[in-house]
């Protein structure tokens, strides 16, 4: 049954996945997305535990064709407003969102609000609950409010007319084979990220410095680099990667910067870019949390070139292990 406007349920969901890298995903490709999608479609009486939680099972049960959704940013702030539409879906095309397993999905005509509405307390709960029912009275009242006409409170423009709906992204295949050079490093991964993610088990985060030492250097040696043409931490630097000797900043081949493992690595993008102003080159940069690398380079700095997640490793991530390899550098 769908929702009405008089009433229509109001939830809620972190634009944590989609905050950097490629823009507002859920608005340009009119979704709502929870995870984990690897665990396949929802159905009737799957266990919670199977999906991490209640999260899909809400989406795909409780939620209907006409409720608000509201696109959260940290615990304060409303930064989209849609309304679903349509039942739920399980698209694999989002498996992996910068780094993140989603794929369970409803359509939501979104609209951007022209500023950011910052309510001034937490009325979103806790920062681990990702989607989930609105029961703030003034948090529903606002919610209503916009969907129901014009923003007089803010003196700003009417909401503009909801978007169609845009195609989605197709499935991209996954790795047949790991190439044998890193066949070791991705078992070590894949038996390793669980622990990291699982706090009551393993502690504290680790910090980007350990995953460069464990697993960044790592790769880099597997893809044919020598220990002396990869500097650590030089001239601040998280990692640089060098032609030949010595260490001067013509003979530079890439540089690559860290983001602590769970952050988007898309976000040091401006900081490396900052690092290659400086030494006055013009080379690939890397970004990487340990297990994802997203490639740029300088010809086009601002749309990522290649891309590989160890923990997901799909076709196209082939095209970055060539392309760090030291033969092609």
């Amino acid at each position: 049954m769908e929702a009405t406007p008089s009433n229509a349920a109001v939830w809620q969901i972190s634009d944590a996945p989609v905050a950097h890298g490629d823009g507002n995903l859920f608005v340009d490709l009119a979704v709502v997305l929870v995870g984990p999608g690897s665990a396949g479609p929802w159905s009737a009486g799957r266990d919670d535990a199977e999906s991490d939680g209640s999260a899909t099972r809400r989406l795909a049960a409780e939620v209907r064709v006409g409720d608000i959704v509201l696109l959260r940013n940290r615990r304060s702030r409303l930064v989209a407003v849609g309304l679903v539409a349509s039942e739920y879906l399980h698209l694999p095309q989002f498996e992996d969102v910068n780094g993140w397993d989603l794929g369970q999905a409803r359509r939501v005509r979104w609209t951007l609000l022209p500023d950011a509405y910052d309510f001034g307390r937490p009325v979103f709960g806790g920062g681990s609950r990702p989607f989930g029912l609105v029961t703030e009275p003034d948090v529903v009242a606002v919610a209503h409010q916009i969907v129901a006409g014009p923003l007089d409170h803010w003196q700003s423009a009417p909401l503009p007319p909801l978007p169609p709906l845009p195609p989605l992204p197709p499935v991209e295949p996954d790795l047949d084979m790991v190439p044998e050079a890193i066949a070791d490093l991705v078992a070590h991964v894949a038996d390793l990220a669980p622990v990291y993610a699982d706090a009551s088990r393993f502690g504290e985060r680790p910090r980007e410095d350990e995953f460069l030492v464990h697993y960044v250097v790592p790769l880099l040696r597997c893809l044919g680099w020598p220990p002396e043409l990869i500097a650590v931490k030089w001239q601040e630097v998280d990692a640089t990667l060098f032609h030949r000797l010595p260490r001067i900043s013509e003979h530079i081949a890439l540089i690559i910067e860290a983001k602590r493992i769970g952050e988007p690595v898309e976000a040091a993008l401006g900081q490396a870019q900052g690092y290659a102003r400086r030494f006055q080159v013009e080379v690939p940069i890397l970004v990487t949390d340990g297990f994802r690398y997203r490639l740029y380079d300088p010809q086009d700095p601002s749309r990522s070139a290649a891309y590989a997640n160890l923990t997901h490793l799909k076709r196209g991530a082939l095209s970055l292990f060539d392309r760090l390899a030291r033969s092609q550098a």
